[in-house]
């Protein structure tokens, strides 16, 4: 069963039921997900689940203000998949948007509640701490890839989406990056380059999701 892809007005419920956001160290691991899954068209599970914060690099323009996040995959033969998983063959930057929505800021956000010891490197999600202080929010630990498997269905969850009759996984959110890059006009040739799929073929998968848009606005 393919999951759902999420709309736009579904989206703005998340952000305003506050499923998306930075109160907590819970949301905020939710959130940075949501944001890299959309900018970078990760896969659901086990990619997040290794992305190392030093894989993330933060760049700044002249003036010194924040520009992007730039992401170099680390291609490594710890990672489950090795060199022979396939690389995305574009140079992969989240742009800093400003507002409280900004991924940047979030992902510095989320940096800067960690452990000291874990600013420059280790896993990207870490689990978050029961009695969390005003500085550090999350422990040593790193999240579970269970955990992680399940971000997309805690943040439909409490976005109150549950029950609509449609399926969210953190799939979910790799066809709203199709989608988009559609829409605008993107070729088949470079949404791959893009996301990392192995062939346009691949993208089979996603002749849906326009449709289900269309159905979208059409009730709208």
């Amino acid at each position: 069963m393919k999951a759902d892809v999420i709309t736009e007005k579904e989206e703005e419920l998340l952000w305003e039921r506050g499923a998306l956001g930075c109160s907590d160290a819970k949301t905020l691991n939710r959130t940075v997900f949501y944001t890299l899954s959309q900018r970078f068209g990760t896969r659901g599970r086990q990619e997040h689940h290794d992305i190392r914060i030093e894989e993330l690099k933060v760049v700044k323009s002249p003036n010194g203000e924040t520009d992007y996040v730039q992401w170099t995959e680390g291609l490594t033969k710890t990672r489950k998949g090795g060199l022979s998983k396939p690389a995305r063959r574009i140079e992969q930057r989240m742009f800093a948007v400003g507002g409280p929505r900004c991924p940047v800021m979030l992902l510095q956000m989320m940096i800067s509640k960690r452990p000291d010891e874990l600013k420059l490197s280790g896993p990207l999600y870490l689990t978050p701490l029961q009695k969390p202080k005003p500085d550090v929010w999350y422990s040593k630990q790193s999240v579970g890839i269970h955990t992680v498997n399940g971000f997309m269905k805690a943040i439909a969850e409490t976005g109150g989406l549950k029950g609509n009759g449609k399926r969210y996984t953190n799939h979910s959110v790799r066809r709203v990056t199709v989608q988009k890059l559609r829409k605008a006009g993107v070729s088949s040739r470079e949404i791959i380059a893009i996301t990392g799929h192995k062939t346009e073929e691949s993208l089979k998968d996603y002749d849906d999701i326009d449709r289900d848009d269309h159905a979208d606005l059409a009730k709208s």
